[in-house]
């Protein structure tokens, strides 16, 4: 059963979450690997895994249209640009705290300085 889902839900949170612009990339490997683990599974005569795997990517495929919907919502109803996110988390330091950093000698911790 994990074998089903492992495949199907992967490529499925791939195409929902992954930003657009790397979107084809990001799907064409992946989708490759996944033939690739199948193929590995079927000469390594695990044909019950491989046949699993397969129908969860058939699953995958056959149900991109109603992917690629659930992805224009999930798009749609993000309340924050990752812009705005990013600048709410990331703090602008000066030069000088940087210089300071590698110039100066602090103790750290426990450590014995030398």
């Amino acid at each position: 059963l994990a074998k089903y889902h492992g495949p199907k839900n992967y490529l499925m949170t791939l195409l929902k979450n992954s930003p657009s612009r790397m979107l084809p990339k990001i799907i064409f490997y992946h989708f490759l690997l996944w033939v690739g683990f199948i193929f590995f599974r079927l000469f390594t005569f695990k044909i019950g895994d491989s046949f699993e795997m397969t129908k969860g990517i058939l699953y995958f495929l056959f149900n991109v249209s109603s992917t690629l919907k659930k992805r224009h919502k999930i798009q749609n109803d993000k309340v924050k640009s990752k812009q705005i996110f990013l600048n709410e988390l990331v703090v602008s330091r000066s030069l000088w705290y940087f210089v300071s950093k590698a110039v100066i000698k602090r103790k750290v911790g426990n450590a014995n300085s030398y």
